[in-house]
């Protein structure tokens, strides 16, 4: 039977692709494996509807999403392993698009149970926005985060985003209501403490411990 694991985080620069690609070669050890990120979305046949709405407007209709997450469900039930990289629960784009709390709430119960034939599983990275944005900073330059805040202010926030502090305190706010709404939903979540703080190797290593199911 397949099953996703959906890579989270609460900044830039706190590990996710690096735990994912680390995740999907792993499971490649014991089956087929489908790894991709949150950019390829535009590109994959399940989420045409989804690049399509978001090309003309700049924001994609709940129902789009979760129509396309149901496609998505039928294509990745070949593989014995799904692994994404900040893709679902689709928690960043609702809040950037002006949502509520109750809406995203009640959006992602929907979409658990779309999700459920894969059995998902969200490994989620927990730590602090302050100190990983640097981190994403020193990997891939200054002009990555002006393009970066340059995104955020364009969020429907209250209050508008208008610096690094106000991205900082929006990725907490982000990190709070994804969490709140996978458990409120009845996601299995594996968080990871202080990631910013830790290895690859320290992080893959508790992720393997705690899904017995990895090699």
């Amino acid at each position: 039977m397949t099953r996703l694991i959906a890579v989270f985080g609460a900044s830039p620069g706190i590990g996710k692709s690096t735990l994912t690609k680390r995740l999907a070669d792993t499971a490649r050890r014991v089956g087929t494996v489908d790894r991709f990120d949150e950019e390829h979305i535009l590109s994959r046949s399940e989420f045409a509807a989804v690049a399509a709405q978001f090309q003309s407007s700049g924001v994609v209709d709940l129902d789009v999403l979760l129509d396309a997450s149901a496609r998505f469900v039928t294509s990745a039930m070949v593989y014995d392993t799904v692994v994404t990289d900040t893709l679902f629960p689709f928690v960043p784009s609702l809040l950037a698009w002006g949502h509520d709390d109750e809406t995203i709430r009640a959006f992602v119960v929907q979409l658990r149970a779309i999700l459920d034939p894969l059995r998902p599983i969200v490994v989620y990275l927990d730590g602090e926005p302050a100190e990983a944005l640097p981190r994403a900073v020193s990997r891939s330059g200054d002009a990555w985060l002006q393009t970066f805040l340059t995104k955020v202010k364009t969020y429907k926030t209250t209050p508008p985003i208008r610096d690094v502090a106000g991205t900082v305190a929006h990725l907490r706010r982000e990190r709070d209501v994804t969490l709140g709404s996978l458990i409120d939903a009845g996601f299995t979540v594996v968080i990871l403490r202080d990631a910013h703080a830790r290895s690859p190797d320290d992080l893959g290593g508790e992720v393997r411990s705690r899904l017995d199911w990895l090699p």
